[in-house]
């Protein structure tokens, strides 16, 4: 996962250079290669943000599931020794 965000990562770097460069270029470019150029930009940056939430997702669900199963542990080893 975390290979894939460095890769994600490096296409978002290549996508914000290419609008800096048709922005700085704007007087010749036609405002079709403008947008397609933010577009790529934007779905670049959703696909990023879309990894880093479903990793931030993932790791919560496993925390949840390790301390659901951490406190049932405890509370049978409790009930054990109590009884």
């Amino acid at each position: 996962m975390l290979i894939l965000c460095v890769v994600q990562r490096e296409k978002l770097k290549e996508h914000i250079s290419k609008v800096r460069t048709v922005l700085s270029n704007r007087d010749n470019e036609t405002s079709d290669s403008i947008r397609t150029a933010t577009t790529e930009l934007q779905q670049a940056s959703l696909k990023l943000f879309e990894m880093a939430y479903k990793k931030v997702t993932f790791n919560s669900v496993v925390y949840f599931v390790m301390n659901r199963s951490a406190v049932h542990n405890l509370l049978s080893f409790v009930e054990i020794v109590h009884f």
